[in-house]
C-alpha cells in the first residue's frame, strides 16, 4: 500500500472519527439542554457550583490550541515542531486545569459518591454525573491530543508520518466543541 492510499484512508476514518464524536458531545450537550429545560427543579438550582475563571481558562486553552493547529496548517515545516509542543503544552494545560476543577469538587464532597452529592436530589446528582462523564472523556481525549502533538514534534513531519498537522488540527475541532459545550453549560448558565 503506497503513501497517497493510507493517507486517504486515515483522512476518511478521521471524518468518521470527527462525526461521531461531534455526535457524542452533541448528545450530550442535547441531553443536557433537556434535564436543565425540562427536567426538575433540583437540577436547574444545582447551577452555579463550578467557577467562571476555572471555565475561562479550559477555554482560552482549548481555544489557542486550536488556533496554533491552524497556524500549523498554515506554517512552514521548520516551525512544526516548536509549534506542536507549544500545542501539546497547551492541551496539557486543559487536563490540569480540569484536574484542578475535580479536586475542588472532591474536597467540596461534590464527586461522584462524596458525602455531599449522597444527600442531593436525583436531578442534582444527573447535574453532576453528566459533568463529570463530559468532562472524563474530556481529559481522555485531550491526553491523547497532547500526546500525540508531543510525538509529532519529536519525530517531525515527514512522509512517512501518516498523522500529519492536518489530522491534529480535524481532531481538534470536536474536542473543542466539548469544551465549549461544558463552559457554556456549567460555568457559564446559572
Amino acid at each position: 500500500m503506497n503513501s497517497s492510499s493510507v493517507s486517504q484512508v486515515l483522512n476518511s476514518k478521521i471524518k468518521v472519527f470527527n462525526f461521531f464524536a461531534f455526535v457524542f458531545f452533541g448528545g450530550l450537550a442535547a441531553l443536557f439542554l433537556y434535564y436543565k429545560i425540562l427536567g426538575g427543579v433540583g437540577f436547574a438550582m444545582s447551577t452555579g457550583f463550578f467557577g467562571l475563571t476555572q471555565g475561562i481558562i479550559n477555554l482560552i486553552l482549548a481555544v489557542l490550541s486550536l488556533g496554533l493547529a491552524y497556524v500549523a496548517c498554515k506554517s512552514q515545516r521548520h516551525w512544526i515542531k516548536p509549534v506542536f509542543a507549544m500545542l501539546s503544552i497547551l492541551l496539557l494545560g486543559v487536563v490540569f486545569n480540569q484536574l484542578n476543577i475535580w479536586w475542588v469538587k472532591y474536597n467540596e464532597g461534590l464527586f461522584i459518591g462524596g458525602g455531599v452529592l449522597k444527600t442531593l436530589t436525583v436531578d442534582d446528582v444527573l447535574y453532576f454525573t453528566l459533568y463529570y462523564f463530559i468532562t472524563a472523556f474530556q481529559l481522555i481525549f485531550a491526553l491523547v491530543l497532547a500526546l500525540s502533538y508531543t510525538i509529532s514534534s519529536i519525530l517531525g513531519e515527514n512522509h512517512s508520518n501518516y498523522l500529519n498537522r492536518f489530522s491534529l488540527f480535524s481532531i481538534l475541532k470536536p474536542f473543542v466543541f466539548s469544551v465549549l459545550c461544558v463552559f457554556a453549560f456549567y460555568h457559564l448558565w446559572n
